[in-house]
């Protein structure tokens, strides 16, 4: 969506650069399937609170990333765009400068109302899902690299979106969001989803406060509240289901450990329940896309999730795959025939991935031993599948995960443990130490 806004709103300005470059292009999916010659702003535009700064700095940022692509000055970029314009006034580089003011209310999280002459909040009512990625994206550092610095840098901005975030509650809850963003047909709570993803926000931002020397007891007070809250309000123990009921609303709670102790397998169930009774077709967006196939798999029904990600009919992964042969993934469910409304090429379903490398070759991280000092190998095998292979190169170096089965019928699996470090195999709920090296195990 904001791909095309950005380019949509300099037609003229556009047509300039796609003749000098030589490029056409007409669609998004287009731009997708091509060399991505061009760089878009793509995210800049959520943080501005007026449609004239959207527009204006979609265009900008665009701009200033394609030419950072492209080892470009972009002052000299743009006085040669704006003078191969013809229908454009000659406006010299320097009178648009003021765009540097724009960024930098950007960055306090404010911005300029012209037609109003006041400061005001940016809007950011359907950011929470996209920008607790901060957070994630922190945390993930912290575990695969050890990256305290991240931490450090990016700390004081976590710290005023949460405050922000205060601000926008509405009795504890935030009911604004894109909530399961480019779902099917069943909606999951747009005030569940926010929440939730507030309550991980403060239960990252209370790991962060004691890892950097910092008092992380008001987030972790602030994180069980919301679980608190979350559960009075969404969760319906009689049913063991979560606001609608829906298979991502189902999977999200286990994925947050938002279940109240003893109900996570009735949680579980239920949702095993939706997919089977949908046929085993899937029925969520982007939130689904992380968590139903994970948690399927964590709670007992690996086979179900197989059938549900390699179904030839659409909705599914298989079909996108091995039905209408895509070799990247559309940005949505549901396409035009023209591919007028999204990219052919785009992660938003990709998480599926991540899934083939954690369940099917089992390479995991160890919360407590960052940086992949200790793996995790938990391979799964199912039923119809003769082989998995996963690699993963990591600080100290690769590790792999490979299996397949034999004519006997058995699994031969082989491991690898970088050097310097440790690891352990768990299957069938026994765990098994493994030191540096390659290991291979025989699996009855």
């Amino acid at each position: 969506m904001r791909s095309r806004t950005a380019l949509s709103f300099l037609p003229r300005g556009r047509k300039v650069w796609m003749e000098t470059e030589g490029i056409k292009y007409s669609l998004n999916s287009q731009t997708g399937k091509a060399s991505r010659p061009i760089t878009l702003g793509r995210k800049n535009s959520l943080f501005y609170g007026n449609h004239e700064a959207v527009v204006n700095m979609s265009v900008v940022c665009s701009l200033l990333a394609t030419c950072k692509a492209h080892d470009v000055n972009p002052r000299e970029y743009l006085n040669d765009v704006i003078a191969r314009m013809p229908y454009y006034k000659k406006v010299p580089c320097e009178q648009l400068e003021s765009a540097s003011a724009q960024m930098d209310a950007a960055t306090s999280g404010k911005c300029i109302d012209k037609t109003r002459g006041e400061i005001r909040q940016a809007v950011l009512t359907a950011t929470i899902r996209f920008i607790v990625t901060v957070a994630i994206v922190v945390y993930k550092g912290l575990i695969s690299v050890v990256c305290r610095m991240l931490t450090e840098k990016l700390y004081p901005t976590m710290e005023r979106y949460l405050a922000y975030l205060q601000t926008k509650e509405k009795d504890g809850f935030l009911t604004f969001g894109l909530s399961d963003w480019v779902y099917w047909k069943a909606m999951t709570n747009n005030e569940y989803t926010s929440t939730a993803y507030y309550y991980l926000d403060n239960q990252l931002m209370a790991r962060f406060a004691s890892l950097l020397g910092k008092d992380p007891k008001p987030y972790a007070e602030k994180a069980e509240a919301l679980k608190e809250r979350i559960n009075r309000k969404f969760f319906h123990p009689e049913t063991a289901t979560y606001a609608e009921g829906t298979q991502a609303a189902q999977a999200l709670a286990l994925y947050l450990d938002l279940v109240p102790e003893g109900k996570e397998q009735a949680v579980a169930d239920k949702l095993h329940q939706l997919v089977a009774d949908n046929n085993y077709f899937l029925d969520f967006g982007l939130i689904g896309t992380k968590t139903v196939p994970a948690m399927l798999t964590r709670y007992g029904y690996l086979e179900d999730a197989m059938k549900m990600i390699t179904k030839r009919e659409a909705l599914s992964w298989g079909y996108w795959v091995e039905t209408m042969g895509y070799t990247t993934l559309p940005e949505t469910w549901t396409l035009s025939p023209e591919f007028h409304d999204a990219s052919l090429n785009h992660v938003f379903m990709g998480d599926v991935s991540a899934w083939m490398m954690n369940q099917l070759s089992g390479i995991n991280y160890d919360e407590q031993q960052p940086g992949f000092r200790h793996i995790r190998f938990t391979p799964h095998f199912p039923a119809d599948m003769q082989w998995a292979k996963g690699s993963y190169d990591a600080v100290a170096g690769e590790i792999s995960s490979e299996w397949k089965r034999t004519e006997e019928g058995k699994i031969q699996l082989t491991v690898k443990v970088s050097l310097g470090c440790t690891g352990e195999l768990v299957l069938e709920g026994k765990t098994v130490d493994l030191t540096a090296g390659t290991h291979q195990i025989v699996v009855p």
